[in-house]
């Protein structure tokens, strides 16, 4: 359901670069228009009611942050992470976080711990092992092909009447990382630098 989202981001994204808009001014007025009319339509049980949900703001927060660091504006990426875990530490403690302010609070805290990662990526890529990095590269490959690749370890170990829990999980995470670095050097990896 998530590449649902994705896709439908893709494809917003994609008009405004037809269109010859500005990506995240453009983006970002569909994105919190269709949250705002989700509001309304809460119980609609239309097919294209998913594109309502607030989700979509994620995508717009994303293009935010990437908007900043493209800009060289660490400071304001400070004040987005600062001030979306004081939104969180708010709700979790001012008595504000019943099922009502479960979503903000999510949110706010996602926020913030995505734009503290992007601030700190510098430093990691000093201290992180090169192999380590390749697969945070790689991640794009990983996350669309392992719910592909991963079953089939454990389908082939039963076939072989092998069906051993734990030879399974590690056999699956370890074929799935495998096959998806494949994917990565010889696909994604050729598509973004051509």
């Amino acid at each position: 359901w998530t590449l649902t989202f994705e896709m439908f981001f893709y494809a917003v994204f994609a008009v405004s670069l037809l269109l010859r808009l500005h990506p995240l001014a453009f983006v970002g007025s569909v994105m919190v228009a269709l949250s705002i009319w989700g509001l309304f339509e809460a119980e609609s049980t239309s097919p294209w009611a998913i594109y309502l949900s607030p989700l979509t703001l994620y995508f717009l927060v994303g293009m935010v942050i990437a908007f900043l660091v493209k800009k060289g504006w660490q400071g304001w990426l400070w004040v987005l992470a600062v001030s979306s875990f004081c939104l969180a530490i708010a709700l979790a403690f001012g008595g504000l976080l019943d099922w009502s302010a479960l979503a903000p609070f999510r949110f706010s805290t996602v926020v913030g711990a995505v734009a503290v990662t992007v601030l700190a990526e510098p430093g990691l890529r000093r201290v992180l092992p090169k192999k380590l990095q390749f697969f945070g590269d790689a991640s794009y490959s990983i996350y669309l092909f392992h719910p592909l690749l991963a079953p089939m370890v454990p389908m082939a170990l039963a076939i072989l009447g092998l069906p051993i829990a734990w030879l399974s999980v590690v056999g699956a995470i370890t074929w799935a990382l495998l096959a998806t670095s494949v994917i990565y050097v010889v696909v994604e990896r050729r598509i973004v630098t051509a």
